[in-house]
């Protein structure tokens, strides 16, 4: 019988790829952490490996959610590192008319972006945000 071979636990290196795949899945459907604890959502993957064991809800949007973004975040930064003509920075202002900001703030704030990027060995080569006046003074 098929089953006799295919029945077996995930190796860690596997496992670890399949954690991260139903954190996409998850995320990509919308759904709360919480479905991994379902038994009507356990059954199919019982179904395909009786040896299949499922996240809890804490572990999926917990410790394996934190390693992916950090995983992503670090794929990021390698690839604008690569970039030979250099990244846009945009930046997406909100409605801040009850705490506006000074434009001294801000520049102040604009130059650290600046000089954390080149400390990573990023190259920036503009600013782009929809703010008012404050940023253009910046």
């Amino acid at each position: 019988p098929l089953d006799l071979h295919v029945v077996r636990e995930l190796s860690k290196t596997r496992k670890s790829k399949f954690y991260y795949l139903l954190l996409k899945m998850t995320v990509a459907n919308g759904w709360s952490f919480r479905w991994v604890e379902n038994p009507d959502s356990l059954a199919p993957f019982k179904f395909l490996n009786q040896k299949i064991t499922l996240p809890t809800h804490k572990q999926l949007g917990g410790k394996i959610l934190d390693e992916t973004i950090t995983e992503f975040m670090s794929e990021i930064e390698k690839t604008a590192q690569k970039d030979k003509v250099g990244v846009t920075i945009t930046l997406d202002a909100q409605d801040t008319s009850t705490n506006r900001s000074r434009a001294s703030d801000i520049i102040l704030k604009v130059e650290e972006l600046f000089n954390d990027l080149e400390s990573r060995r990023i190259k920036a080569i503009a600013l782009v945000t929809d703010s008012a006046a404050a940023y253009a003074a910046a």
